[in-house]
């Protein structure tokens, strides 16, 4: 019996604006995103996303790989780029899996510069448990992150659900016997696959 829904972010509860953050920074560049995906891992997007640099290293970094300065409201891309507006089908499918008394948690990889804006709109509250992978030292998909998830809650994998727009991030939830669904950019879609999965 499926007991807990865990969601990712962006993509599923909210939908990306401007292209996400890269996409924001290539245009702010006039760079083609595909040239500037290099440089972004170069620069230790990796490690910013699992907090152990800031924002400010990872800029520098950035533009030593760019070899060119970055513009001074660079900054601007994690709210531009971000997804701070949930689709309210979303939000209230959320808030019946709750009524229907499903643990519904959030698995997510951010950047703390985006976590700080989401938690003053308080958008992470009632998610339980909330892994964020700036907080917790690890990102999806490795194989740690999807493990807290399952500590945290007390359940075995094949109890929970887990929902992300990236078949690259369900792999491991799958690894570990989760029920897996691939989200799609119409949030009623990914509804009804969620209750095909908890049927």
């Amino acid at each position: 019996m499926i007991k807990a829904v865990i969601f990712d972010w962006g993509g599923v509860i909210a939908p990306f604006s401007g292209g996400g953050w890269l996409g924001v920074l290539a245009d702010m560049l006039d760079m083609a995103i595909e040239d500037l995906l290099p440089h972004w891992r170069a620069a230790g997007y990796g490690d910013l996303s699992r907090g152990t640099i800031d924002e400010a290293e990872f800029f520098r970094l950035l533009e030593d790989s760019l070899g060119r300065k970055l513009p001074d409201d660079a900054s601007r891309i994690w709210v531009d780029g971000s997804a701070f507006n949930p689709w309210p089908e979303m939000l209230d499918f959320i808030k019946q899996l709750k009524d229907d008394h499903y643990k519904v948690g959030l698995l997510s990889n951010t950047v703390r510069p985006m976590t700080v804006v989401i938690r003053q709109k308080n958008l992470y509250e009632g998610f339980d448990p909330l892994i964020l992978s700036d907080e917790v030292g690890f990102m999806k998909p490795e194989l740690p992150i999807y493990q807290k998830v399952l500590d945290e809650l007390q359940l075995p994998a094949n109890e929970c659900v887990y929902v992300d727009d990236s078949l690259r991030n369900l792999e491991p939830a799958k690894k570990l016997g989760m029920i897996t669904v691939l989200a799609s950019d119409n949030p009623m879609e990914t509804i009804a696959l969620i209750r095909q999965a908890l049927k």
